[in-house]
């Protein structure tokens, strides 16, 4: 079973294009953006809101923007909510066996040509089209990708500081539990009232 991940604490969200500021002169973009990860490397990824969602395989980890994030590109700004599901080693060699999940470890259904991992962000359309490279969602993963190329090395550090500030924060939760004790004493009762009944009052 997938294990879902919310990397922002957004649930609501608009999704569509509104004018900026006068300034700015660039329609902004927002918009969610779902990304299933798997071990091998790649993500599947698809906007939520599309009239004909187009789902692009890409060889970037959406983890490592941290739930949100604001790209501006000449053309708009792009405000990206980023939530997903990351799929375990356990559950790919699973699918290997039912036979779901090639030798890759990526699904069946997925193209033979994926992008280079570790190389450039790269990213494919699962089902290529001639209409893909003029959509909207192409020019949004676009722009995330770019971000993500040109900002590479600060995005990963800062995933990587997330992390380890998760494991102090949970190991000083553990540590605090573990401070407290068991709970001790006698147990606790409750006296159940029923209002539907008062009690009489000797006027009655």
């Amino acid at each position: 079973m997938k294990r879902y991940l919310l990397f922002s604490s957004l649930s609501v969200f608009l999704c569509g294009a509104f004018p900026a500021s006068a300034a700015a002169e660039k329609p902004v973009v927002m918009t969610m953006l779902v990304a299933n990860t798997w071990p091998s490397g790649y993500s599947e990824i698809w906007l939520v809101g599309s009239p004909a969602p187009i789902h692009f395989i890409s060889n970037i980890d959406p983890n490592v923007f941290g739930g949100s994030v604001e790209i501006e590109t000449p053309d708009a700004i792009y405000d990206l909510i980023i939530v997903g599901a990351r799929w375990s080693q356990d559950e790919v060699t699973q699918g290997q066996a039912d036979g779901s999940i090639d030798a890759r470890g990526v699904p069946n259904e997925w193209p033979q040509e994926l992008p280079s991992r570790g190389a450039a962000a790269q990213f494919v359309a699962l089902h290529p089209s001639s209409s893909v490279a003029g959509s909207a969602d192409y020019a949004a993963l676009d722009s995330l990708h770019r971000y993500y190329q040109n900002n590479r090395e600060r995005l990963e550090t800062e995933a990587r500081q997330r992390e380890i500030d998760g494991q102090i924060a949970a190991a000083a939760e553990a540590a605090r539990r573990a401070a407290a004790g068991p709970l001790v004493g006698p147990p606790v009762t409750f006296e159940r009232v029923d209002y539907s009944n008062p009690t009489p009052t000797p006027s009655e």
